[in-house]
Order: structure tokens, then sequence, then C-alpha cells
């Protein structure tokens, strides 16, 4: 069975949590909720993929509908990135040993 990741596909729903130091005037104060739509690799044999999000409402100030989020920034920011695949919260945390039944 493969190992859940926290790289986010078509489909995964995604939280960019709110900074806390905002940095723009009126920026709320609300966690921006969005839903991923497309991924993209830039070129052949790209390195970096491109992941677009449907934003409920307005989305974040820094968000591009043309450029996307790289994915390894959802994938390595878990602090300001949450994300949600079947209906469960994928977070870093140890693996657990298997227990023993005898």
């Amino acid at each position: 069975m493969s190992e859940r990741r926290r790289t986010p596909e078509v489909g995964d729903l995604v939280i960019q949590k709110y900074d806390e130091t905002p940095s723009l005037v009126g920026e709320s104060s609300n966690d921006y909720v969005g839903i991923v739509f497309k991924t993209w690799r830039q070129g052949y044999r790209a390195e970096v993929k491109n992941v677009y999000i449907c934003w409920q409402g307005d989305g974040p100030p820094y968000y591009r509908e043309y450029y996307g989020i790289p994915e390894m920034n959802v994938h390595n920011l878990d602090r300001k990135y949450l994300v949600i695949k079947a209906d469960k919260n994928i977070t870093r945390t140890r693996r657990r040993r298997p227990k023993l039944v005898l």
C-alpha cells in the first residue's frame, strides 16, 4: 500500500492558514480554503510542478491564477498549508509500529 503524502492532487482540499503578520493593507484574518482543480508540470522533464486552486471567495493576496502555487511549497510548508485527502487530515506524524497480534 502506498504511503499517503502531503503532495496535493486534483480534488484535494487545501487550507492556507492566515499569516499572523499582515503585510498588505486591508488583508483579512481568515484562512483561505480551496480545492485543487489542476496540476501542471512546466516543460519537458521539468522539476517544478504547479498546483492551481479554486478558492472559496477571494484567494490569498499573493496567489496568481496564471502561475498557481509550486507543489513543493504546499508539501514542505506544513504550518502554512493544510492538505485534506479522503476525509482525513494529512499531517506529519511519527510512524507507529504495528501491534503484534498473537
